[in-house]
């Protein structure tokens, strides 16, 4: 899922993700000898280019099929959101701009703000 980096409103609903792993895309390190993970392989990327943090996006009802995306750890992997902007500034990693209303999206209890990835932890 791409999406642009200001005045957007998306709300994503009832998703059932597979096969989006490191393993089903054949990336190294999850395999050896693969192209190398980028920062542009992300399930999810929002690139930003100098725009306010802005709450832009919401989520519920994720679903994961683990068993083809290599596990619940997952979404703490580079694979799960992507860099995508100016040189190295990436929303994710600068920026607040996605809620899981539920949890559902990021693993977590209850809702949730995918904060600055430089925090350390959504």
């Amino acid at each position: 899922f791409f999406t642009y980096d200001h005045l957007m409103q998306h709300i994503l609903t009832d998703w059932k993700i597979s096969n989006c792993g490191g393993v089903a895309r054949g990336l190294d390190p999850w395999v050896p000898g693969g192209p190398i993970d980028n920062d542009n392989n992300g399930l999810f990327t929002v690139p930003v280019n100098g725009f306010g943090p802005e709450i832009q996006l919401i989520s519920s009802g994720f679903q994961y099929d683990w068993d083809t995306m290599g596990g619940k750890n997952f979404t703490n992997e580079s694979i799960f959101f992507g860099g995508s902007g100016a040189g190295d500034v990436y929303s994710m990693q600068y920026m607040s701009n996605w809620e899981d209303a539920d949890g559902s999206l990021t693993q977590s209890v209850g809702r949730t703000i995918l904060g600055p990835a430089r925090a350390g932890k959504w």
